[in-house]
């Protein structure tokens, strides 16, 4: 088991996946989870990473086999970006690509912000800037957690975060993000009801939002994924960016594709899951 001190109040566990070849010195990609995930969140995510790269996966503060804080512990995105840095100062990793989905994502964005000189490249899947103006209520599942159990919240809403899958995966997930700490959750819970970055965006240097869907057919999934990525890149102009520095990718099973070649997508890929938008460098 592989555990790092960070501070008085966390020991963080982590997995490091190398299968790369001995005589190499790969890079390495640092997969953030989200809230009630672990480290095991992305398990299948290895196989294709870990042949080329060195994979770290932390449990965050709280979750998996990670510490418990203290009830009286102040929540934020810039707190766990923290842990992330001290992680790798004590493994020795000046810097890494960056990957965090839902609120791992949003600990991500904070992360790329408070230290850029440590992020290689950023992907963020599916992480929110804020839930401010957003369908989803923290709230709500602060009053369920408390009510009912964090299992019975993860039962509630993963029909929402899966879809339509085979009942055995669904149970193994729900299962799973049960076994997180109610105080945990109800802290984090708390928290996020008011977290907005949405400030922070114009100065990270090097972001990458990407959007899933698995659901349909080739085609629904590409325009789907591509209509969100847009909506994205709208949100992100909005708030400043320049727009010359956005560019698409689409990201299929099998291949990277070649910038904004949407015939390509449907061509090489049975069904595409990810458009990435990416902020160019200046």
């Amino acid at each position: 088991m592989s555990q790092v001190r960070i501070d008085d109040t966390l020991t963080m566990h982590y997995e490091l996946d190398d299968y790369t070849d001995p005589w190499t010195t790969p890079e390495t990609i640092l997969l953030v989870h989200g809230v009630a995930d672990t480290s095991k969140a992305w398990f299948a995510w290895v196989p294709h990473l870990a042949r080329r790269f060195r994979v770290l996966r932390p449990d965050l503060r709280g979750f998996g086999q990670s510490s418990i804080p203290p009830a009286s512990y102040q929540w934020s995105l810039g707190g766990l970006a923290k842990d992330l840095q001290t992680l790798l100062d004590l493994l020795h990793l000046p810097a890494v690509h960056v990957v965090g989905q839902r609120i791992g994502g949003s600990v991500a964005m904070q992360f790329a912000h408070d230290y850029p000189t440590r992020v290689k490249s950023l992907i963020v899947i599916g992480g929110p800037a804020t839930l401010a103006q957003s369908s989803l209520n923290p709230g709500a599942w602060l009053e369920q957690v408390q009510r009912e159990g964090v299992e019975a919240w993860a039962r509630t809403t993963m029909g929402r975060r899966l879809g339509d899958v085979n009942p055995a995966m669904r149970e193994w997930w729900i299962s799973e993000m049960g076994k997180s700490p109610r105080q945990v959750m109800e802290g984090i819970f708390r928290y996020v009801g008011t977290m907005d970055i949405t400030a922070l965006l114009p100065n990270i240097t090097a972001l990458v939002i990407g959007h899933a869907d698995q659901r349909g057919s080739e085609v629904s999934n590409y325009v789907l994924s591509s209509q969100r990525a847009t909506a994205v890149v709208n949100y992100m102009v909005s708030q400043g960016i320049d727009p010359a520095r956005l560019a698409s990718r689409a990201v299929g099973e099998n291949d990277l594709l070649t910038l904004n070649d949407d015939a390509a997508a449907l061509a090489l890929n049975k069904r595409t899951e990810f458009v990435l938008y990416g902020l160019l460098l200046p």
